[in-house]
């Protein structure tokens, strides 16, 4: 009788010894979840954050690459410009040198 009881407290004591490892592997296992989902929440975050940092940046690019297209441009227009004058210049000087002689 005395061991039957005490092997029926054994038993109780290791149920609830199971009882309590499970229940403490479920909270650890709803922590992990969690922690996954946050990670998760993250990670999809600094992806959406890099990626507009991206456009930001490929948008500066082509900007960048159309102010240097206008520049040029205008840096032939110049030249152009020059070369005429030059030419202008040249003619009169040519004209006056006539005229003198």
């Amino acid at each position: 009788q005395r061991q039957l009881q005490v092997l029926q407290a054994m038993q109780v004591q290791q149920q609830q010894a199971h009882a309590d490892e499970l229940q403490e592997l479920k909270h650890l296992l709803h922590e992990c979840e969690e922690r996954g989902e946050s990670q998760a929440m993250e990670a999809n975050i600094a992806a959406t954050q890099a990626k507009q940092t991206h456009q930001e940046l490929k948008k500066r690019l082509d900007d960048a690459k159309e102010v240097e297209f206008v520049q040029q441009q205008q840096q032939e227009a110049h030249t152009d410009q020059i070369q005429a004058l030059k030419s202008r210049l040249q003619e009169n000087e040519d004209q006056l040198k006539k005229e003198a002689a």
